[in-house]
């Protein structure tokens, strides 16, 4: 079997001036989504089984899933053989970024625009065992994105002239149920109002203050 040379070159489908732009226009409610991928290490589970890795991240913005085959080094490859995908996104960070940089370029830029009334929604998805955990609350040594997010719209209030109120609702969505976990994981019923939208009938609401 031949093998064939493989050159990874990155086309990126949004530049960083696109991106920067759309998190202008993200903090003044004028745009929707931002995505931001995370790549984590190898488990010790996978690296007990092989610890070739075959996600590659380049510039900060494309991820490239290469040929499990390719990525080996492997003499035998097909001529013809390729799974190599790529794909762009706004920000794309490897194994060894940090926590704060994923807040800067995640959610950072979006606490001045709710303090101005504009909604904001951090969502975090991947399969069980990708890091959603560690991204969205880490550490007591590197902390995650709610922790630093909280505490940095706390002392933007502080420096606020204005009577500001932050009240607190935690819900679980499961099943297509709806649980208050601030209340027993009472289950909620949602209904639409003509004039406020969407509403969760009795939710507990707690004001805090840090």
């Amino acid at each position: 079997m031949k093998k064939r040379n493989r050159t990874t070159s990155a086309k990126p489908e949004k530049n960083e001036i696109d991106t920067d732009k759309q998190k202008e226009l993200m903090s003044s409610g004028k745009a929707n989504i931002l995505v931001v991928v995370r790549c984590r290490p190898l488990s010790k589970k996978e690296i007990e089984f092989s610890e070739v890795e075959t996600v590659k991240i380049v510039n900060e913005k494309v991820v490239f899933i290469l040929d499990p085959l390719e990525a080996t080094g492997a003499d035998d490859v097909p001529l013809h053989r390729s799974k190599e995908q790529q794909y762009a996104f706004d920000y794309a960070f490897d194994k060894n970024i940090g926590q704060q940089q994923i807040y800067e370029n995640s959610c950072k830029f979006l606490l001045p625009g709710i303090i101005e009334g504009y909604n904001a929604t951090v969502f975090a998805y991947g399969a069980t065992g990708a890091g959603k955990t560690y991204t969205m609350l880490g550490t007591d040594e590197e902390p995650g994105v709610m922790v630093r997010s909280l505490s940095d719209l706390f002392n933007i209030i502080s420096n606020e002239n204005g009577n500001i109120k932050v009240k607190l609702t935690y819900i679980e969505i499961y099943n297509e149920t709806l649980r208050d976990l601030l209340n027993n994981g009472e289950n909620l019923e949602l209904r639409e109002d003509p004039n406020k939208g969407s509403q969760l009938i009795g939710v507990n609401e707690i004001e805090v203050n840090s």
